[in-house]
C-alpha cells in the first residue's frame, strides 16, 4: 500500500528484507532514477518492507531518536511561521523515536545533530509497514501529506543545525559565537532582523569559497577548481569553483543554478538564505 502510495507521489522506493534495513536490490540506481512501476509492483507483491529513498524529489526525513525529541520539536514547531503545513507532515512512529516527512526545495545533505537524524540526498529510511528485526511495526501517526518547505532551517532550529561539528573531510567547520546551550529553548534568539543589502554585501566581501573546504582544491583554469563535493559521496573530485567570481556547482548534483558563499553555507548546513546571512554575519 505505501510503496505504491510514495511511487504514485512521485518518490523512489526499493524493497527490504523482511525484518531488516537491508536492502534486496542494489539500490545506488535508484538514488537518481525511479524503477519503472511494473517492477514496483514485482518487488512488493509478496511480504517485504519498505524502503523508500530520501533526497529523490526533495524528499527529507527528519528522524527523531527518542519520543522526549519529537514533541520538543512539536513545542517549538508551534512558533512558527510553517506550523500550519509542518503540524500534519506525514508522521511515523519507528522502533526508537519518530520519522518525519517533507520535501525540501533546497537539496540537504545526510548529518546527525544532537537526538536528530537529517536523511537527505542519497539516503535511505525504512517505510510505514515495515517490520524491524524486534518485531516492532513502523507504524504511521496521521494522513499521508507531505508538504513542500523551503530550507531545513523553517522546520528546525538554526542554533540545533549549526551545533554539528562536522567530522567530513570535506568542509571546514567554523565556529560560531554564542550558539546557545540548548538550541530548542534558545532557537529564536538572534535571529529576528531582516539583513539588508549592506549586511548581504559585507558577508560575500568576508567570506570565500574556498575557506569552507578541507579537502584540498585542484587548479583546473586561471580562476577554476575542483574538489570533493559535500553533498553526495564523491570518489572523484566533482564540485567546481569559480574563484574569481565567487561562485560554485556540482557536476553530478545538478543545482538549478550556481551557488554563492551565502547559498553554499545555506545548503551546508540547512540554512535558509535570511539565517545563512545573519549566521556569517556574527562571524565577521
Amino acid at each position: 500500500m505505501y510503496a505504491q502510495l510514495f511511487y504514485q507521489s512521485g518518490f523512489s522506493v526499493v524493497p527490504l528484507k523482511l525484518h531488516s534495513k537491508q536492502p534486496l536490490v542494489k539500490w545506488s540506481q535508484y538514488q537518481l532514477e525511479r524503477a519503472p512501476e511494473d517492477v514496483i509492483k514485482n518487488w512488493f507483491s509478496h511480504q517485504v518492507n519498505l524502503g523508500i529513498v530520501t533526497g529523490y524529489s526533495g524528499l527529507t526525513v527528519i528522524d527523531f531518536d527518542s519520543p522526549t525529541e519529537y514533541l520538543r520539536w512539536l513545542n517549538w514547531i508551534t512558533k512558527q511561521p510553517v506550523y500550519s503545513v509542518a503540524r500534519r507532515a506525514f508522521a511515523v512512529r519507528s522502533r526508537r523515536g519518530v520519522h518525519v516527512y517533507f520535501r525540501l526545495l533546497q537539496p540537504v545533505r545526510n548529518r546527525h545533530v544532537e537526538q536528530v537524524d537529517i536523511k537527505g540526498r542519497f539516503g535511505l529510511v525504512t517505510g510505514p509497514g515495515s517490520i524491524h528485526e524486534s518485531g516492532i511495526v513502523y507504524e504511521p501517526l496521521n494522513t499521508f501529506y507531505i508538504p513542500a518547505i523551503e530550507a531545513l532551517s523553517d522546520i528546525l532550529p538554526p542554533a540545533l543545525l549549526l551545533s554539528e561539528q562536522s567530522a567530513s573531510p570535506v568542509i571546514n567547520t567554523l565556529t560560531i559565537p554564542n550558539l546557545p546551550s540548548d538550541p530548542w529553548e534558545a532557537a529564536a534568539k538572534g535571529y529576528d532582523a531582516l539583513p539588508g543589502d549592506d549586511l548581504v554585501e559585507k558577508v560575500r566581501k568576508a567570506f570565500t569559497i574556498e575557506q569552507f573546504f578541507k579537502s584540498p582544491l585542484h587548479k583546473s583554469g586561471s580562476h577554476f577548481a575542483v574538489t570533493q563535493c559535500p553533498f553526495h559521496d564523491d570518489q572523484k573530485p566533482s564540485f567546481w569553483i569559480d574563484t574569481e567570481h565567487q561562485v560554485c556547482g556540482c557536476f553530478v548534483c545538478n543545482f538549478p543554478k550556481p551557488l554563492d558563499v551565502i547559498n553554499l553555507y545555506g545548503m551546508l548546513y540547512g540554512l535558509s538564505n535570511r539565517d545563512s546571512i545573519l549566521t556569517l554575519a556574527r562571524l565577521l
